[in-house]
């Protein structure tokens, strides 16, 4: 709430301050207020029309309005701005998958680590997808990528838990989800599916 009070001020003492726009925009979507979050990386993006991360911004708080197209035209824009952006092509990937387009999505993803290696985010959701599309032992061998990078990451534990107990890996799955839940005591899903297991 104090960033966003910061933020509002720099606009008020600049309101062509292109930047204090978008740390708005970013404030705001992290709030969870996101159509407000929509208008300030849209007046980031008049004031300056080749500012990438306010198409990112933007694009985010489409995408979490379940504005899907929308979001993902704003995604293409921020890359044809600034190809190499790992994030863009992460949450482009996420679109992709809940408009049902795995294999869009999972080169979304692909591209994602391609650029920034040490992204376990984009792991975990390529691995999500290719459980989805039944591929579980890649799937899983995503997941330890993921892991490799972030060993306390307990979403990802716990999704590599659903994954072996799809292969019939019950041991393997428990232990997942055991770590899961030692990670994050309140995990409430992974709990479940150890019950499932």
């Amino acid at each position: 709430d104090e960033a966003e009070i910061s933020a509002r001020k720099a606009i008020e003492l600049n309101p062509d301050f292109e930047d204090a726009y978008y740390n708005l925009g970013s404030i705001l979507l992290d709030l969870g207020k996101l159509k407000e979050a929509e208008i300030s990386a849209l007046k980031a993006i008049e004031l300056n029309p080749n500012f990438a991360g306010a198409y990112y911004t933007m694009g985010a708080a489409l995408q979490r309005q379940k504005k899907l197209q929308k979001a993902i035209e704003t995604y293409k824009k921020a890359l044809s701005i600034k190809p190499d952006y790992a994030e863009v092509h992460n949450n482009m990937g996420y679109a992709l998958s809940e408009q049902g387009k795995l294999k869009e999505a999972i080169s979304s993803y692909e591209k994602a680590v391609s650029i920034k290696h040490d992204y376990p985010e984009a792991y975990n959701n390529m691995g999500i997808v290719l459980q989805t599309q039944k591929k579980l032992q890649k799937a899983i061998e995503t997941y330890e990528k993921a892991l490799s990078v972030k060993p306390d990451y307990a979403e990802v534990h716990n999704n590599m838990g659903i994954a072996f107990s799809d292969q019939g890996q019950l041991k393997e799955a428990i232990a997942s989800c055991e770590k899961a839940v030692s990670i994050k005591p309140d995990y409430a899903e992974a709990f479940n599916n150890m019950g499932i297991v």
